[in-house]
């Protein structure tokens, strides 16, 4: 009577177990999460640059001069890509791989981007408000119109992406 109460016990925490194994395994061969958030592309770009902050390589370089428009980005935000990006996920879309798409000698490549580093969220948004053509809201997600040169680009933040607020301390 034991051996029947017992059998299924230890059947239930062995198979929890074993979808736990599982589960951690295949966590551990799968793309990083931001390579993950990108759509189905032609190619993928995935680079890492958590390791190249801890060696503090970035700090030998000399300063460089920037573009008066990423200046002004940088002044706004407080955001240098030298400084502040961690990780960085690329995929390119040919025209001839899109749905519906004919290969046409004038449309060019679509790229699509995630970045993570450490912002300041609002900083941020009220940069993007500022030099946005329209903002729309679909749901948790505020997508930016932004035109540049000749092409209307599309920034879209989530509200479950997690921004680094700046931290105020009032020493007593």
């Amino acid at each position: 009577m034991r051996i029947r109460r017992r059998f299924p016990l230890i059947a239930t925490v062995l198979l929890v177990a074993a979808a736990v194994a599982l589960v951690v395994v295949l966590r551990k061969h799968a793309p990083p999460e931001p390579a993950r958030l990108l759509p189905g592309a032609d190619g993928f770009l995935y680079v890492n640059l958590k390791w190249i902050r801890r060696a503090d390589i970035a700090g030998q370089l000399p300063p460089v001069s920037h573009d008066p428009d990423y200046e002004q980005f940088i002044q706004a935000t407080g955001f240098q890509f030298e400084r502040d990006l961690d990780q960085a996920a690329f995929a390119i879309h040919y025209p001839a791989s899109l749905p519906g798409g004919k290969a046409d000698a004038s449309e060019s490549p679509r790229f699509s981007e995630i970045f993570v580093g450490k912002i300041d969220g609002q900083r941020l948004r009220s940069y993007l408000r500022k030099i946005a053509s329209s903002v729309e809201n679909d749901g948790s997600v505020d997508i930016y119109s932004v035109p540049l040169e000749d092409v209307l680009c599309a920034w879209r933040f989530s509200a479950w992406i997690r921004w680094r607020r700046p931290t105020t301390r009032t020493r007593r």
